[in-house]
């Protein structure tokens, strides 16, 4: 019995932050063996609004004339991927969220086309990432190492854990090793000047962290043989300390709802600054929520 090719959903628009995401879309693509789907999702408003005097949109050259070249922008770079494009009339958001049911993984650029791009890729990828059924990677398009290492970032939620299985699968994918972070905080704000946190208490802190790391850890290397862990225990702030580490990973793992530090890692301030200011691709691990139905309905 043979098991069939999983899929990647890339939302393009002709921008260089989704040719970026191609590009990466395309890579994955190639490790996992999966079939590539470009969509792009267009509204006859948003094509009149594109076509008025000003708007600084050549609708031939740009986002109604360019997926073929971003079809073959992908067989230029992995000839192996099975690639296809659909041109979907409807909202650009909706259309992604719909096109995660059937998915295994969800692909967009960070920022899109100038103002087209605010309309499409900036607040596409925010709701993508909050509403898709499947994981979600946002690129930024800055470049990585091809040996830098994928890190994820965990507290002791269901979510981390997926998040964590998600990492060491694509650690292994790409032959490199993982980074295991956990931030923890000072319960009481010393550096307001009110007063310091006792050496036992800083104490407790480090040692619970160390043990939910260990914790997470247990069992995996097992599985895993091939992938280095480097666990990564840290006093800042969970927003920082997922910064610190996309500057010398290739992705970033991030599970959408967690617990204590990372609690909201997704739409809070660790996601927002991960995706927004950090130095790689990140990966949001989302499970199936009220949320994402509520949202389609309004959608028709």
């Amino acid at each position: 019995m043979t098991t069939s090719p999983s899929t990647i959903v890339v939302g393009i628009d002709g921008s260089a932050g989704s040719l970026a995401a191609v590009d990466w879309a395309a890579d994955e693509a190639h490790l996992r063996g999966s079939r590539l789907q470009l969509l792009y999702g267009h509204s006859t408003n948003w094509v009149t609004l594109a076509a008025q005097p000003g708007m600084g949109v050549d609708l031939d050259a740009g986002p109604l004339g360019f997926p073929e070249e971003a079809r073959e922008r992908v067989v230029a770079r992995q000839p192996d991927v099975e690639v296809a494009v659909r041109a979907v009339p409807g909202d650009a958001a909706y259309t992604l969220v719909r096109a995660s049911h059937q998915a295994d993984l969800v692909v967009v650029g960070a920022h899109g086309r100038s103002f087209v791009g605010r309309l499409l890729l900036g607040s596409v990828s925010q709701h993508v990432v909050t509403l898709a059924a499947s994981p979600t990677v946002v690129v930024r398009g800055t470049p990585v190492e091809p040996d830098a290492p994928v890190a994820v970032g965990i507290d002791d939620s269901d979510t981390a854990r997926l998040a964590l299985q998600v990492a060491f699968e694509e650690a292994r994918l790409r032959g490199t090793g993982l980074v295991v972070f956990h931030a923890w905080q000072e319960p009481v704000p010393s550096w307001y000047g009110m007063w310091a946190v006792s050496p036992e208490i800083e104490y407790e802190l480090r040692s619970a962290a160390d043990h939910l790391v260990r914790e997470a850890l247990v069992g995996w290397s097992e599985k895993y043989p091939e992938v280095t862990v480097e666990p990564l225990v840290t006093p800042q702030h969970p927003a920082i300390a997922a910064m610190e580490v996309s500057h010398r990973a290739q992705l970033l793992v991030l599970g959408s709802h967690g617990r204590g530090a990372f609690a909201g890692m997704t739409m809070g301030s660790v996601c927002a600054s991960a995706v927004h200011e950090g130095g790689c691709p990140v990966m949001v691990v989302r499970p199936d929520s009220t949320q994402r139905a509520a949202w389609m309905a309004t959608r028709g």
